[in-house]
Order: C-alpha cells, then structure tokens, then sequence
C-alpha cells in the first residue's frame, strides 16, 4: 500500500494549512508523489456584484482564481517538497465546497485525501465545515483530517479497531491495519491497538433474569473479544504491551487514550449516515475528531 496520488484540500480562508506540512512530509518519505492542491473558493458579494454583465463576471472571477492560485504556490515555497515531488493547483469557483470535492474526487484516482480541521475547543462540532462530515461520512477513499500540530518524532499511533464474527467487519480491520502500517513507516511511529468495550448499563431488565450476573456477562464480552484479537494478532503482529481493551464508551476511551500515549494520529473505520439520524447524531469518527488534539485518519466501512 502506498500514496501516490494525495488531494490535499484547502480552506479558503488564512495561510496556516497544516495540511501542507503533512502532505510534503509524505511526499519527502514516500517520493515520486503527486499532490493536488484543491481549493473551493465562493466570494457572495463578489457573486452578486458581477450577475450585470457575463463577460465581466467570467473576467473577475477568471482574477480571483488566478490570485489563490499565485497565493498558493507562494505558500508552497516554505514546505520541504521532495524535488521529484509533482504539484497541481486546482482552484475552483463553487458555493458549495462539498460538491467540489466530491466532484474531484470522482474524475481522478487518488490515494488519500488530507484536509485541514476546523479549531479544536469549545463547540468546535458547531465550527466544522458542511465537507469535513461529508467526507467522514461519504468518501470511499481514506481521509486525514489534520490539525495544527506537529508529527512528534518515535510517536505513537492509535489503531481503534472494533472485533466481531462478521466477515467484512474482519476485512476492514486488515484494511485499517495497512494503513497503519503504512504511517507507522512513514512517521517511524508505534502502532497501539485500541479496543473499546462498553459498558452496559442493565438498569431494570436484570430483575426478570433471575441469577444473572452483570459482572460475568461483562467478563465474557472481554473474554470473547480477547480471543478474536489474539486471532487478528497472530496475522498482524502487534506486541502484547501495546493493545489496550478497556471499558468505555469507543469516542472517550479513544480520546483518552490519545491524550495519555501522545499520539501523532488515530486511525479507524467508520459508518456513514444519511438523512435526519446523520444530521443529528454524527457519528464515533465525528465525535472524536471534535476532542482530540491529533490527526484522525478514518476508512469508510465497506459493510
């Protein structure tokens, strides 16, 4: 598994694109790479000034794409591209951003997608971008969302995999694992396995299962996801003091766990939604990359 061809998306807004750094340092590493520096751009007032005259529209905006894209290349001059490094600045007239880059996406072959995050803190969920959850949730190919930190050097990488009988549950776990292989070696970080199991709460539907014991079920939930790690571990070794199975809800044992081993990313799979329950609920991926202070590389389930 390699990246060769990695869509860098860009938000229209400021100079600090950590996704730049992430991108070159890849391109350093892997060599021979071509990066696609996507940028939507959609100026309303400039939109509504120019509706008098179509040629005067096409002329300005014509302007307006060419300046980013000189803004660009000016930005690109201060990261460290290797020099076999092919670079192709895309900048595109579209009020809708996630339209735009989906559009991208489906007319060329890319490897990985890496976009910069909206701020982490406080409401962040309100301030992330209508195409950062649409990506998490739609796109067929892997994406990084990356935020304003820096790779730390003998890093650990958290690999947040879910175990169970399904068979295209398992296959997505060895797709996750290769990913993780692949930034442990470009990053010469670590791999932790992280396996969360919640907990369930009883409450009243104990009281008619006479002689049930919670503490036993618990027991053998751990007992039987022990077992099918150990199978996963024997294919895809994985050294006994770094896989953590803990009790929790997966989006604060995650955290948790990112915080305590310093990571430089999490990597995990995730199931997209549609309509109101996608609306409203989100799901694990977007819950976490509201509250970690590190990079979030999500693989669509194919289930």
């Amino acid at each position: 598994m390699t990246y060769k061809n990695i869509l860098v998306v860009l938000n229209n807004h400021g100079s600090n694109h950590p996704a730049l750094d992430k991108s070159a340092l890849i391109a350093r590493i892997e060599k021979k790479v071509r990066i696609t520096l996507f940028m939507p751009v959609f100026d309303f007032t400039l939109e509504i000034a120019s509706l008098a005259s179509a040629t005067e529209r096409k002329s300005m905006l014509e302007k307006v794409i060419s300046s980013k894209k000189e803004e660009l290349k000016s930005e690109v001059s201060a990261f460290m591209y290797d020099p076999d490094t092919v670079i192709e600045y895309k900048v595109t007239w579209n009020r809708s951003p996630e339209t735009a880059i989906f559009s991208e996406i489906e007319s060329n072959s890319y490897d990985l997608i890496i976009k910069n995050t909206a701020p982490a803190g406080v409401g962040a969920g309100v301030l992330f971008t209508p195409d950062d959850w649409q990506l998490l949730r739609s796109s067929d190919l892997p994406v990084m969302l990356v935020k304003e930190h820096e790779w730390p050097v003998n890093g650990n990488i958290i690999l947040a995999l879910t175990f169970s009988q399904n068979h295209a549950q398992k296959r997505q776990n060895v797709r996750l694992y290769r990913h993780a292989q692949m930034l442990s070696k470009l990053t010469a970080s670590q791999i932790h396995l992280v396996n969360a199991v919640p907990q369930l709460d009883m409450g009243i539907a104990t009281l008619d299962m006479p002689g049930f014991v919670p503490g036993m079920f618990a027991e053998a939930v751990h007992q039987s996801n022990k077992l099918l790690i150990d199978e996963f571990v024997k294919q895809h070794p994985i050294p006994e003091d770094h896989i953590h199975i803990l009790d929790g809800i997966p989006e604060d044992v995650i955290c948790e766990q990112a915080k305590k081993l310093n990571s430089l990313a999490v990597i995990m799979g995730t199931v997209g939604r549609d309509g109101l329950s996608g609306a409203i609920l989100g799901n694990t991926a977007e819950q976490i990359v509201d509250n970690i202070n590190c990079d979030l590389f999500v693989v669509r389930n194919r289930i």
